[in-house]
Order: structure tokens, then C-alpha cells, then sequence
């Protein structure tokens, strides 16, 4: 009796064995499925972002650049901090006053289209560079009035937060770039953030691109990316800054 008892568990410890080794090699048939899954899909990905053609844009599209931007800003961090609510006509009147402040100045505007419609935007200055003409000045206090002082001194604290950050020398700042939520997770991005790059390896004296973030998700992102975090700061307690400067 306990010899045959001895051979079942013999046995049976046998099955378990190849059980567990046939289990093993399924989930290594998994694993290998899943990362050549994976592996399509950022090549697809990366095709999509090859091929994408970045446009140069002008004043003629700044209301396809504010529709494109709203678009992607809509509940971010440091728009939800300064308007304090999801109003979309006050987020609209919000992200033009940046915009416009780049038409106005004759700084880069870029876009990418799917067919005819603007699906990823961007939109860079130069710091220190070019004062503020007087139509920004009228369009800033037309803007300040409408959106009310709280939303006005809200700003204020984020830009003197923001404004910590160390730099020192000539650079590119990326003001915005986002992409509309149907065309995401394409790498649109990051393609226009390399054209922003390219802008500053081509102006004398550049030594870089400079950008924030106020969503913890995209620190990693970023640095991913080769920025390197020069800052962090909290502007209050509900709204944290993060500033990155890449090299050129």
C-alpha cells in the first residue's frame, strides 16, 4: 500500500511537472505574442508619425490651431486651475490669448493634418526676444475682463511659478502642443516637438527647447523624449509645474 501510494504521488508529481512546463510554454507563447503585438503596433505608430507631413501655419489658421488645442487641453491641469471650471467658450477665449500671442509676434505655429482637418498643433516663441505689441496688449485686457480677475491672478501665480525655472540663454519655449483625442497615441507629438527642436538648432545662438507640464503622466514622457527636468514647483496646492529643457 505505501509503495503504491509512493508511485501515485510519483506520478502525479510527474504530471504536475509537464503540466507546469506546458503552462510555462504557453505563457512564454503569450508573452512573445504580445510583445510582437506591441512591436506592430508602435512600428504602425511610428509609420503614421513618418509620415506625417508638419505644417508651417500663419495667421490665416489660428481658428483651426484654437480648435485643435482646445481640443486636446480640454480638462488639463493648468486650464482647470485658471479658469476654474470645464466651460468650453471660456477655455476657447483662453487658449486663443496664447495663440495670438504668437500670431502677433510672427512666431512658429505648426500643425499636422488627417486630410483636411488639423489633428496635432503646436506652438513655440522666443523668450526674451520680441515685446508685446500693443494689439496683444488691447487683446490680453479684452481677454482678463471677460475670463474675470480671480482667473487673471490664478495666471499670474502660474506664470511667477513657472518663471523660477533657470535659463538663462537663447532657446526655443514650446508654449502647446497637443493633439486631438481621435488622433492620439500616433507619435504626432513628438513629431512636432522635433520640428520645434529643428527650429532651434537652426536660429543662431539657440541652445535648446524649453517646455512645462503640469500632468505628472507626462514626466516620463518627456524625458523619454531626451528633455531634462530643470525645475519642479507647486503653484498651489491643486496645480504642480514641471519645467524641461532639451538640448539642441
Amino acid at each position: 500500500m505505501s509503495e503504491e501510494r509512493g508511485g501515485v504521488s510519483r506520478r502525479h508529481a510527474l504530471r504536475l511537472v509537464l503540466g507546469q512546463g506546458a503552462e510555462i510554454a504557453r505563457e512564454r507563447d503569450r508573452i512573445a505574442l504580445a510583445l510582437e503585438q506591441q512591436t506592430a503596433i508602435e512600428g504602425a505608430h511610428g509609420a503614421v508619425a513618418a509620415a506625417a507631413v508638419v505644417e508651417r501655419l500663419d495667421a490665416r489658421h489660428a481658428d483651426e490651431i484654437v480648435d485643435t488645442l482646445c481640443d486636446a487641453f480640454r480638462g488639463y491641469p493648468v486650464m482647470r486651475f485658471v479658469l476654474d471650471d470645464d466651460d468650453p467658450e471660456r477655455l476657447r477665449t483662453l487658449v486663443r490669448l496664447f495663440v495670438m500671442a504668437r500670431v502677433l509676434r510672427g512666431e512658429p505655429l505648426l500643425g499636422i493634418r488627417r486630410g483636411p482637418e488639423l489633428v496635432a498643433a503646436a506652438i513655440a516663441s522666443y523668450p526674451g526676444e520680441l515685446p508685446p505689441p500693443v494689439e496683444f496688449l488691447s487683446l490680453r485686457s479684452d481677454v482678463w475682463r471677460r475670463l474675470g480677475v480671480d482667473a487673471e491672478r490664478r495666471y499670474d501665480a502660474y506664470v511667477a511659478a513657472a518663471a523660477t525655472f533657470p535659463l538663462e540663454f537663447p532657446h526655443v519655449h514650446l508654449n502647446m502642443v497637443g493633439v486631438r483625442r481621435t488622433a492620439r497615441r500616433q507619435g504626432l507629438a513628438r513629431r512636432l516637438i522635433d520640428e520645434v527642436q529643428a527650429i532651434s538648432r537652426a536660429r543662431p545662438g539657440s541652445e535648446g527647447v524649453s517646455l512645462t507640464t503640469e500632468d505628472p503622466a507626462n514626466v516620463p514622457l518627456y524625458r523619454a523624449l531626451g528633455f531634462e527636468v530643470i525645475g519642479q514647483v507647486r503653484v498651489a496646492p491643486s496645480l504642480e509645474t514641471w519645467g524641461f529643457l532639451r538640448r539642441s
